[in-house]
């Protein structure tokens, strides 16, 4: 239970629980692809927010861009973690 809490919390950590070096590095890129995805999500749902707090009353959507944009910059603090433990050739992949 341990190291499925520190693969889903705290990914950068759970390299020993790997078996290959080139496995954990595998799922780093795989988790990073698909935090960036949610990333990208909570910023589009910023975007909408403010967009829709011009056209009509600013307060709740404001509130709800403000939130969206924390979550997407604790999932940029979460890359960034997880590209560190990366060796340098796989760190600046494109995918």
């Amino acid at each position: 239970m341990g190291s499925f809490m520190r693969k889903l919390f705290a990914p950068w950590t759970a390299g020993d629980c790997f078996d290959d070096l080139d496995d954990f590095y595998a799922f780093l890129l795989h988790r990073n692809k698909v935090l960036n995805v949610v990333r990208v999500v909570f910023f589009l749902i910023a975007a909408v927010c403010l967009m829709l707090g011009y056209a009509f009353e600013p307060q709740p959507y404001n509130s709800v861009a403000v939130g969206a944009l924390i979550l997407a910059l604790g999932l940029s603090l979460v890359i960034i973690q997880n590209e560190k433990q990366l060796p340098p050739e796989l760190q600046n992949q494109k995918s």
